[in-house]
């Protein structure tokens, strides 16, 4: 479960190779999720906090999708088996000096 879940956020289940999202939904709603996006059945939640889809994780990537179609901002995704964080930091600190930019401020390894 996500650490940072703080109040209004909205939680999305994700079943993973290890653990699934689904495991952690009371937790969420205990730190202060407005909603927590679904793709099963859950007992002891109050249907006004879920959010019952097909499929969870297909639906945060059109969702990503959909968020980068309206934004201008040009994306870099940074991959490899070491030193992303740093490279993320590096290129963040150099772009500043010509636009504006954001970057991750934790690492989502």
């Amino acid at each position: 479960m996500s650490k940072i879940v703080k109040k209004n956020f909205i939680f999305v289940a994700i079943k993973g190779d290890k653990s699934d999202g689904h495991q952690f939904i009371n937790e969420a709603i205990n730190k202060g999720a407005r909603k927590v996006v679904v793709d099963r059945s859950v007992r002891g939640v109050s249907s006004r906090k879920l959010i019952r889809v097909r499929n969870t994780l297909v639906t945060l990537k059109n969702l990503a999708k959909i968020t980068r179609q309206h934004t201008k901002a040009k994306i870099i995704g940074i991959t490899g088996s070491s030193g992303k964080t740093t490279l993320k930091d590096m290129a963040s600190f150099v772009l500043k000096k010509f636009d504006n930019t954001t970057s991750s401020k934790l690492s989502f390894n």
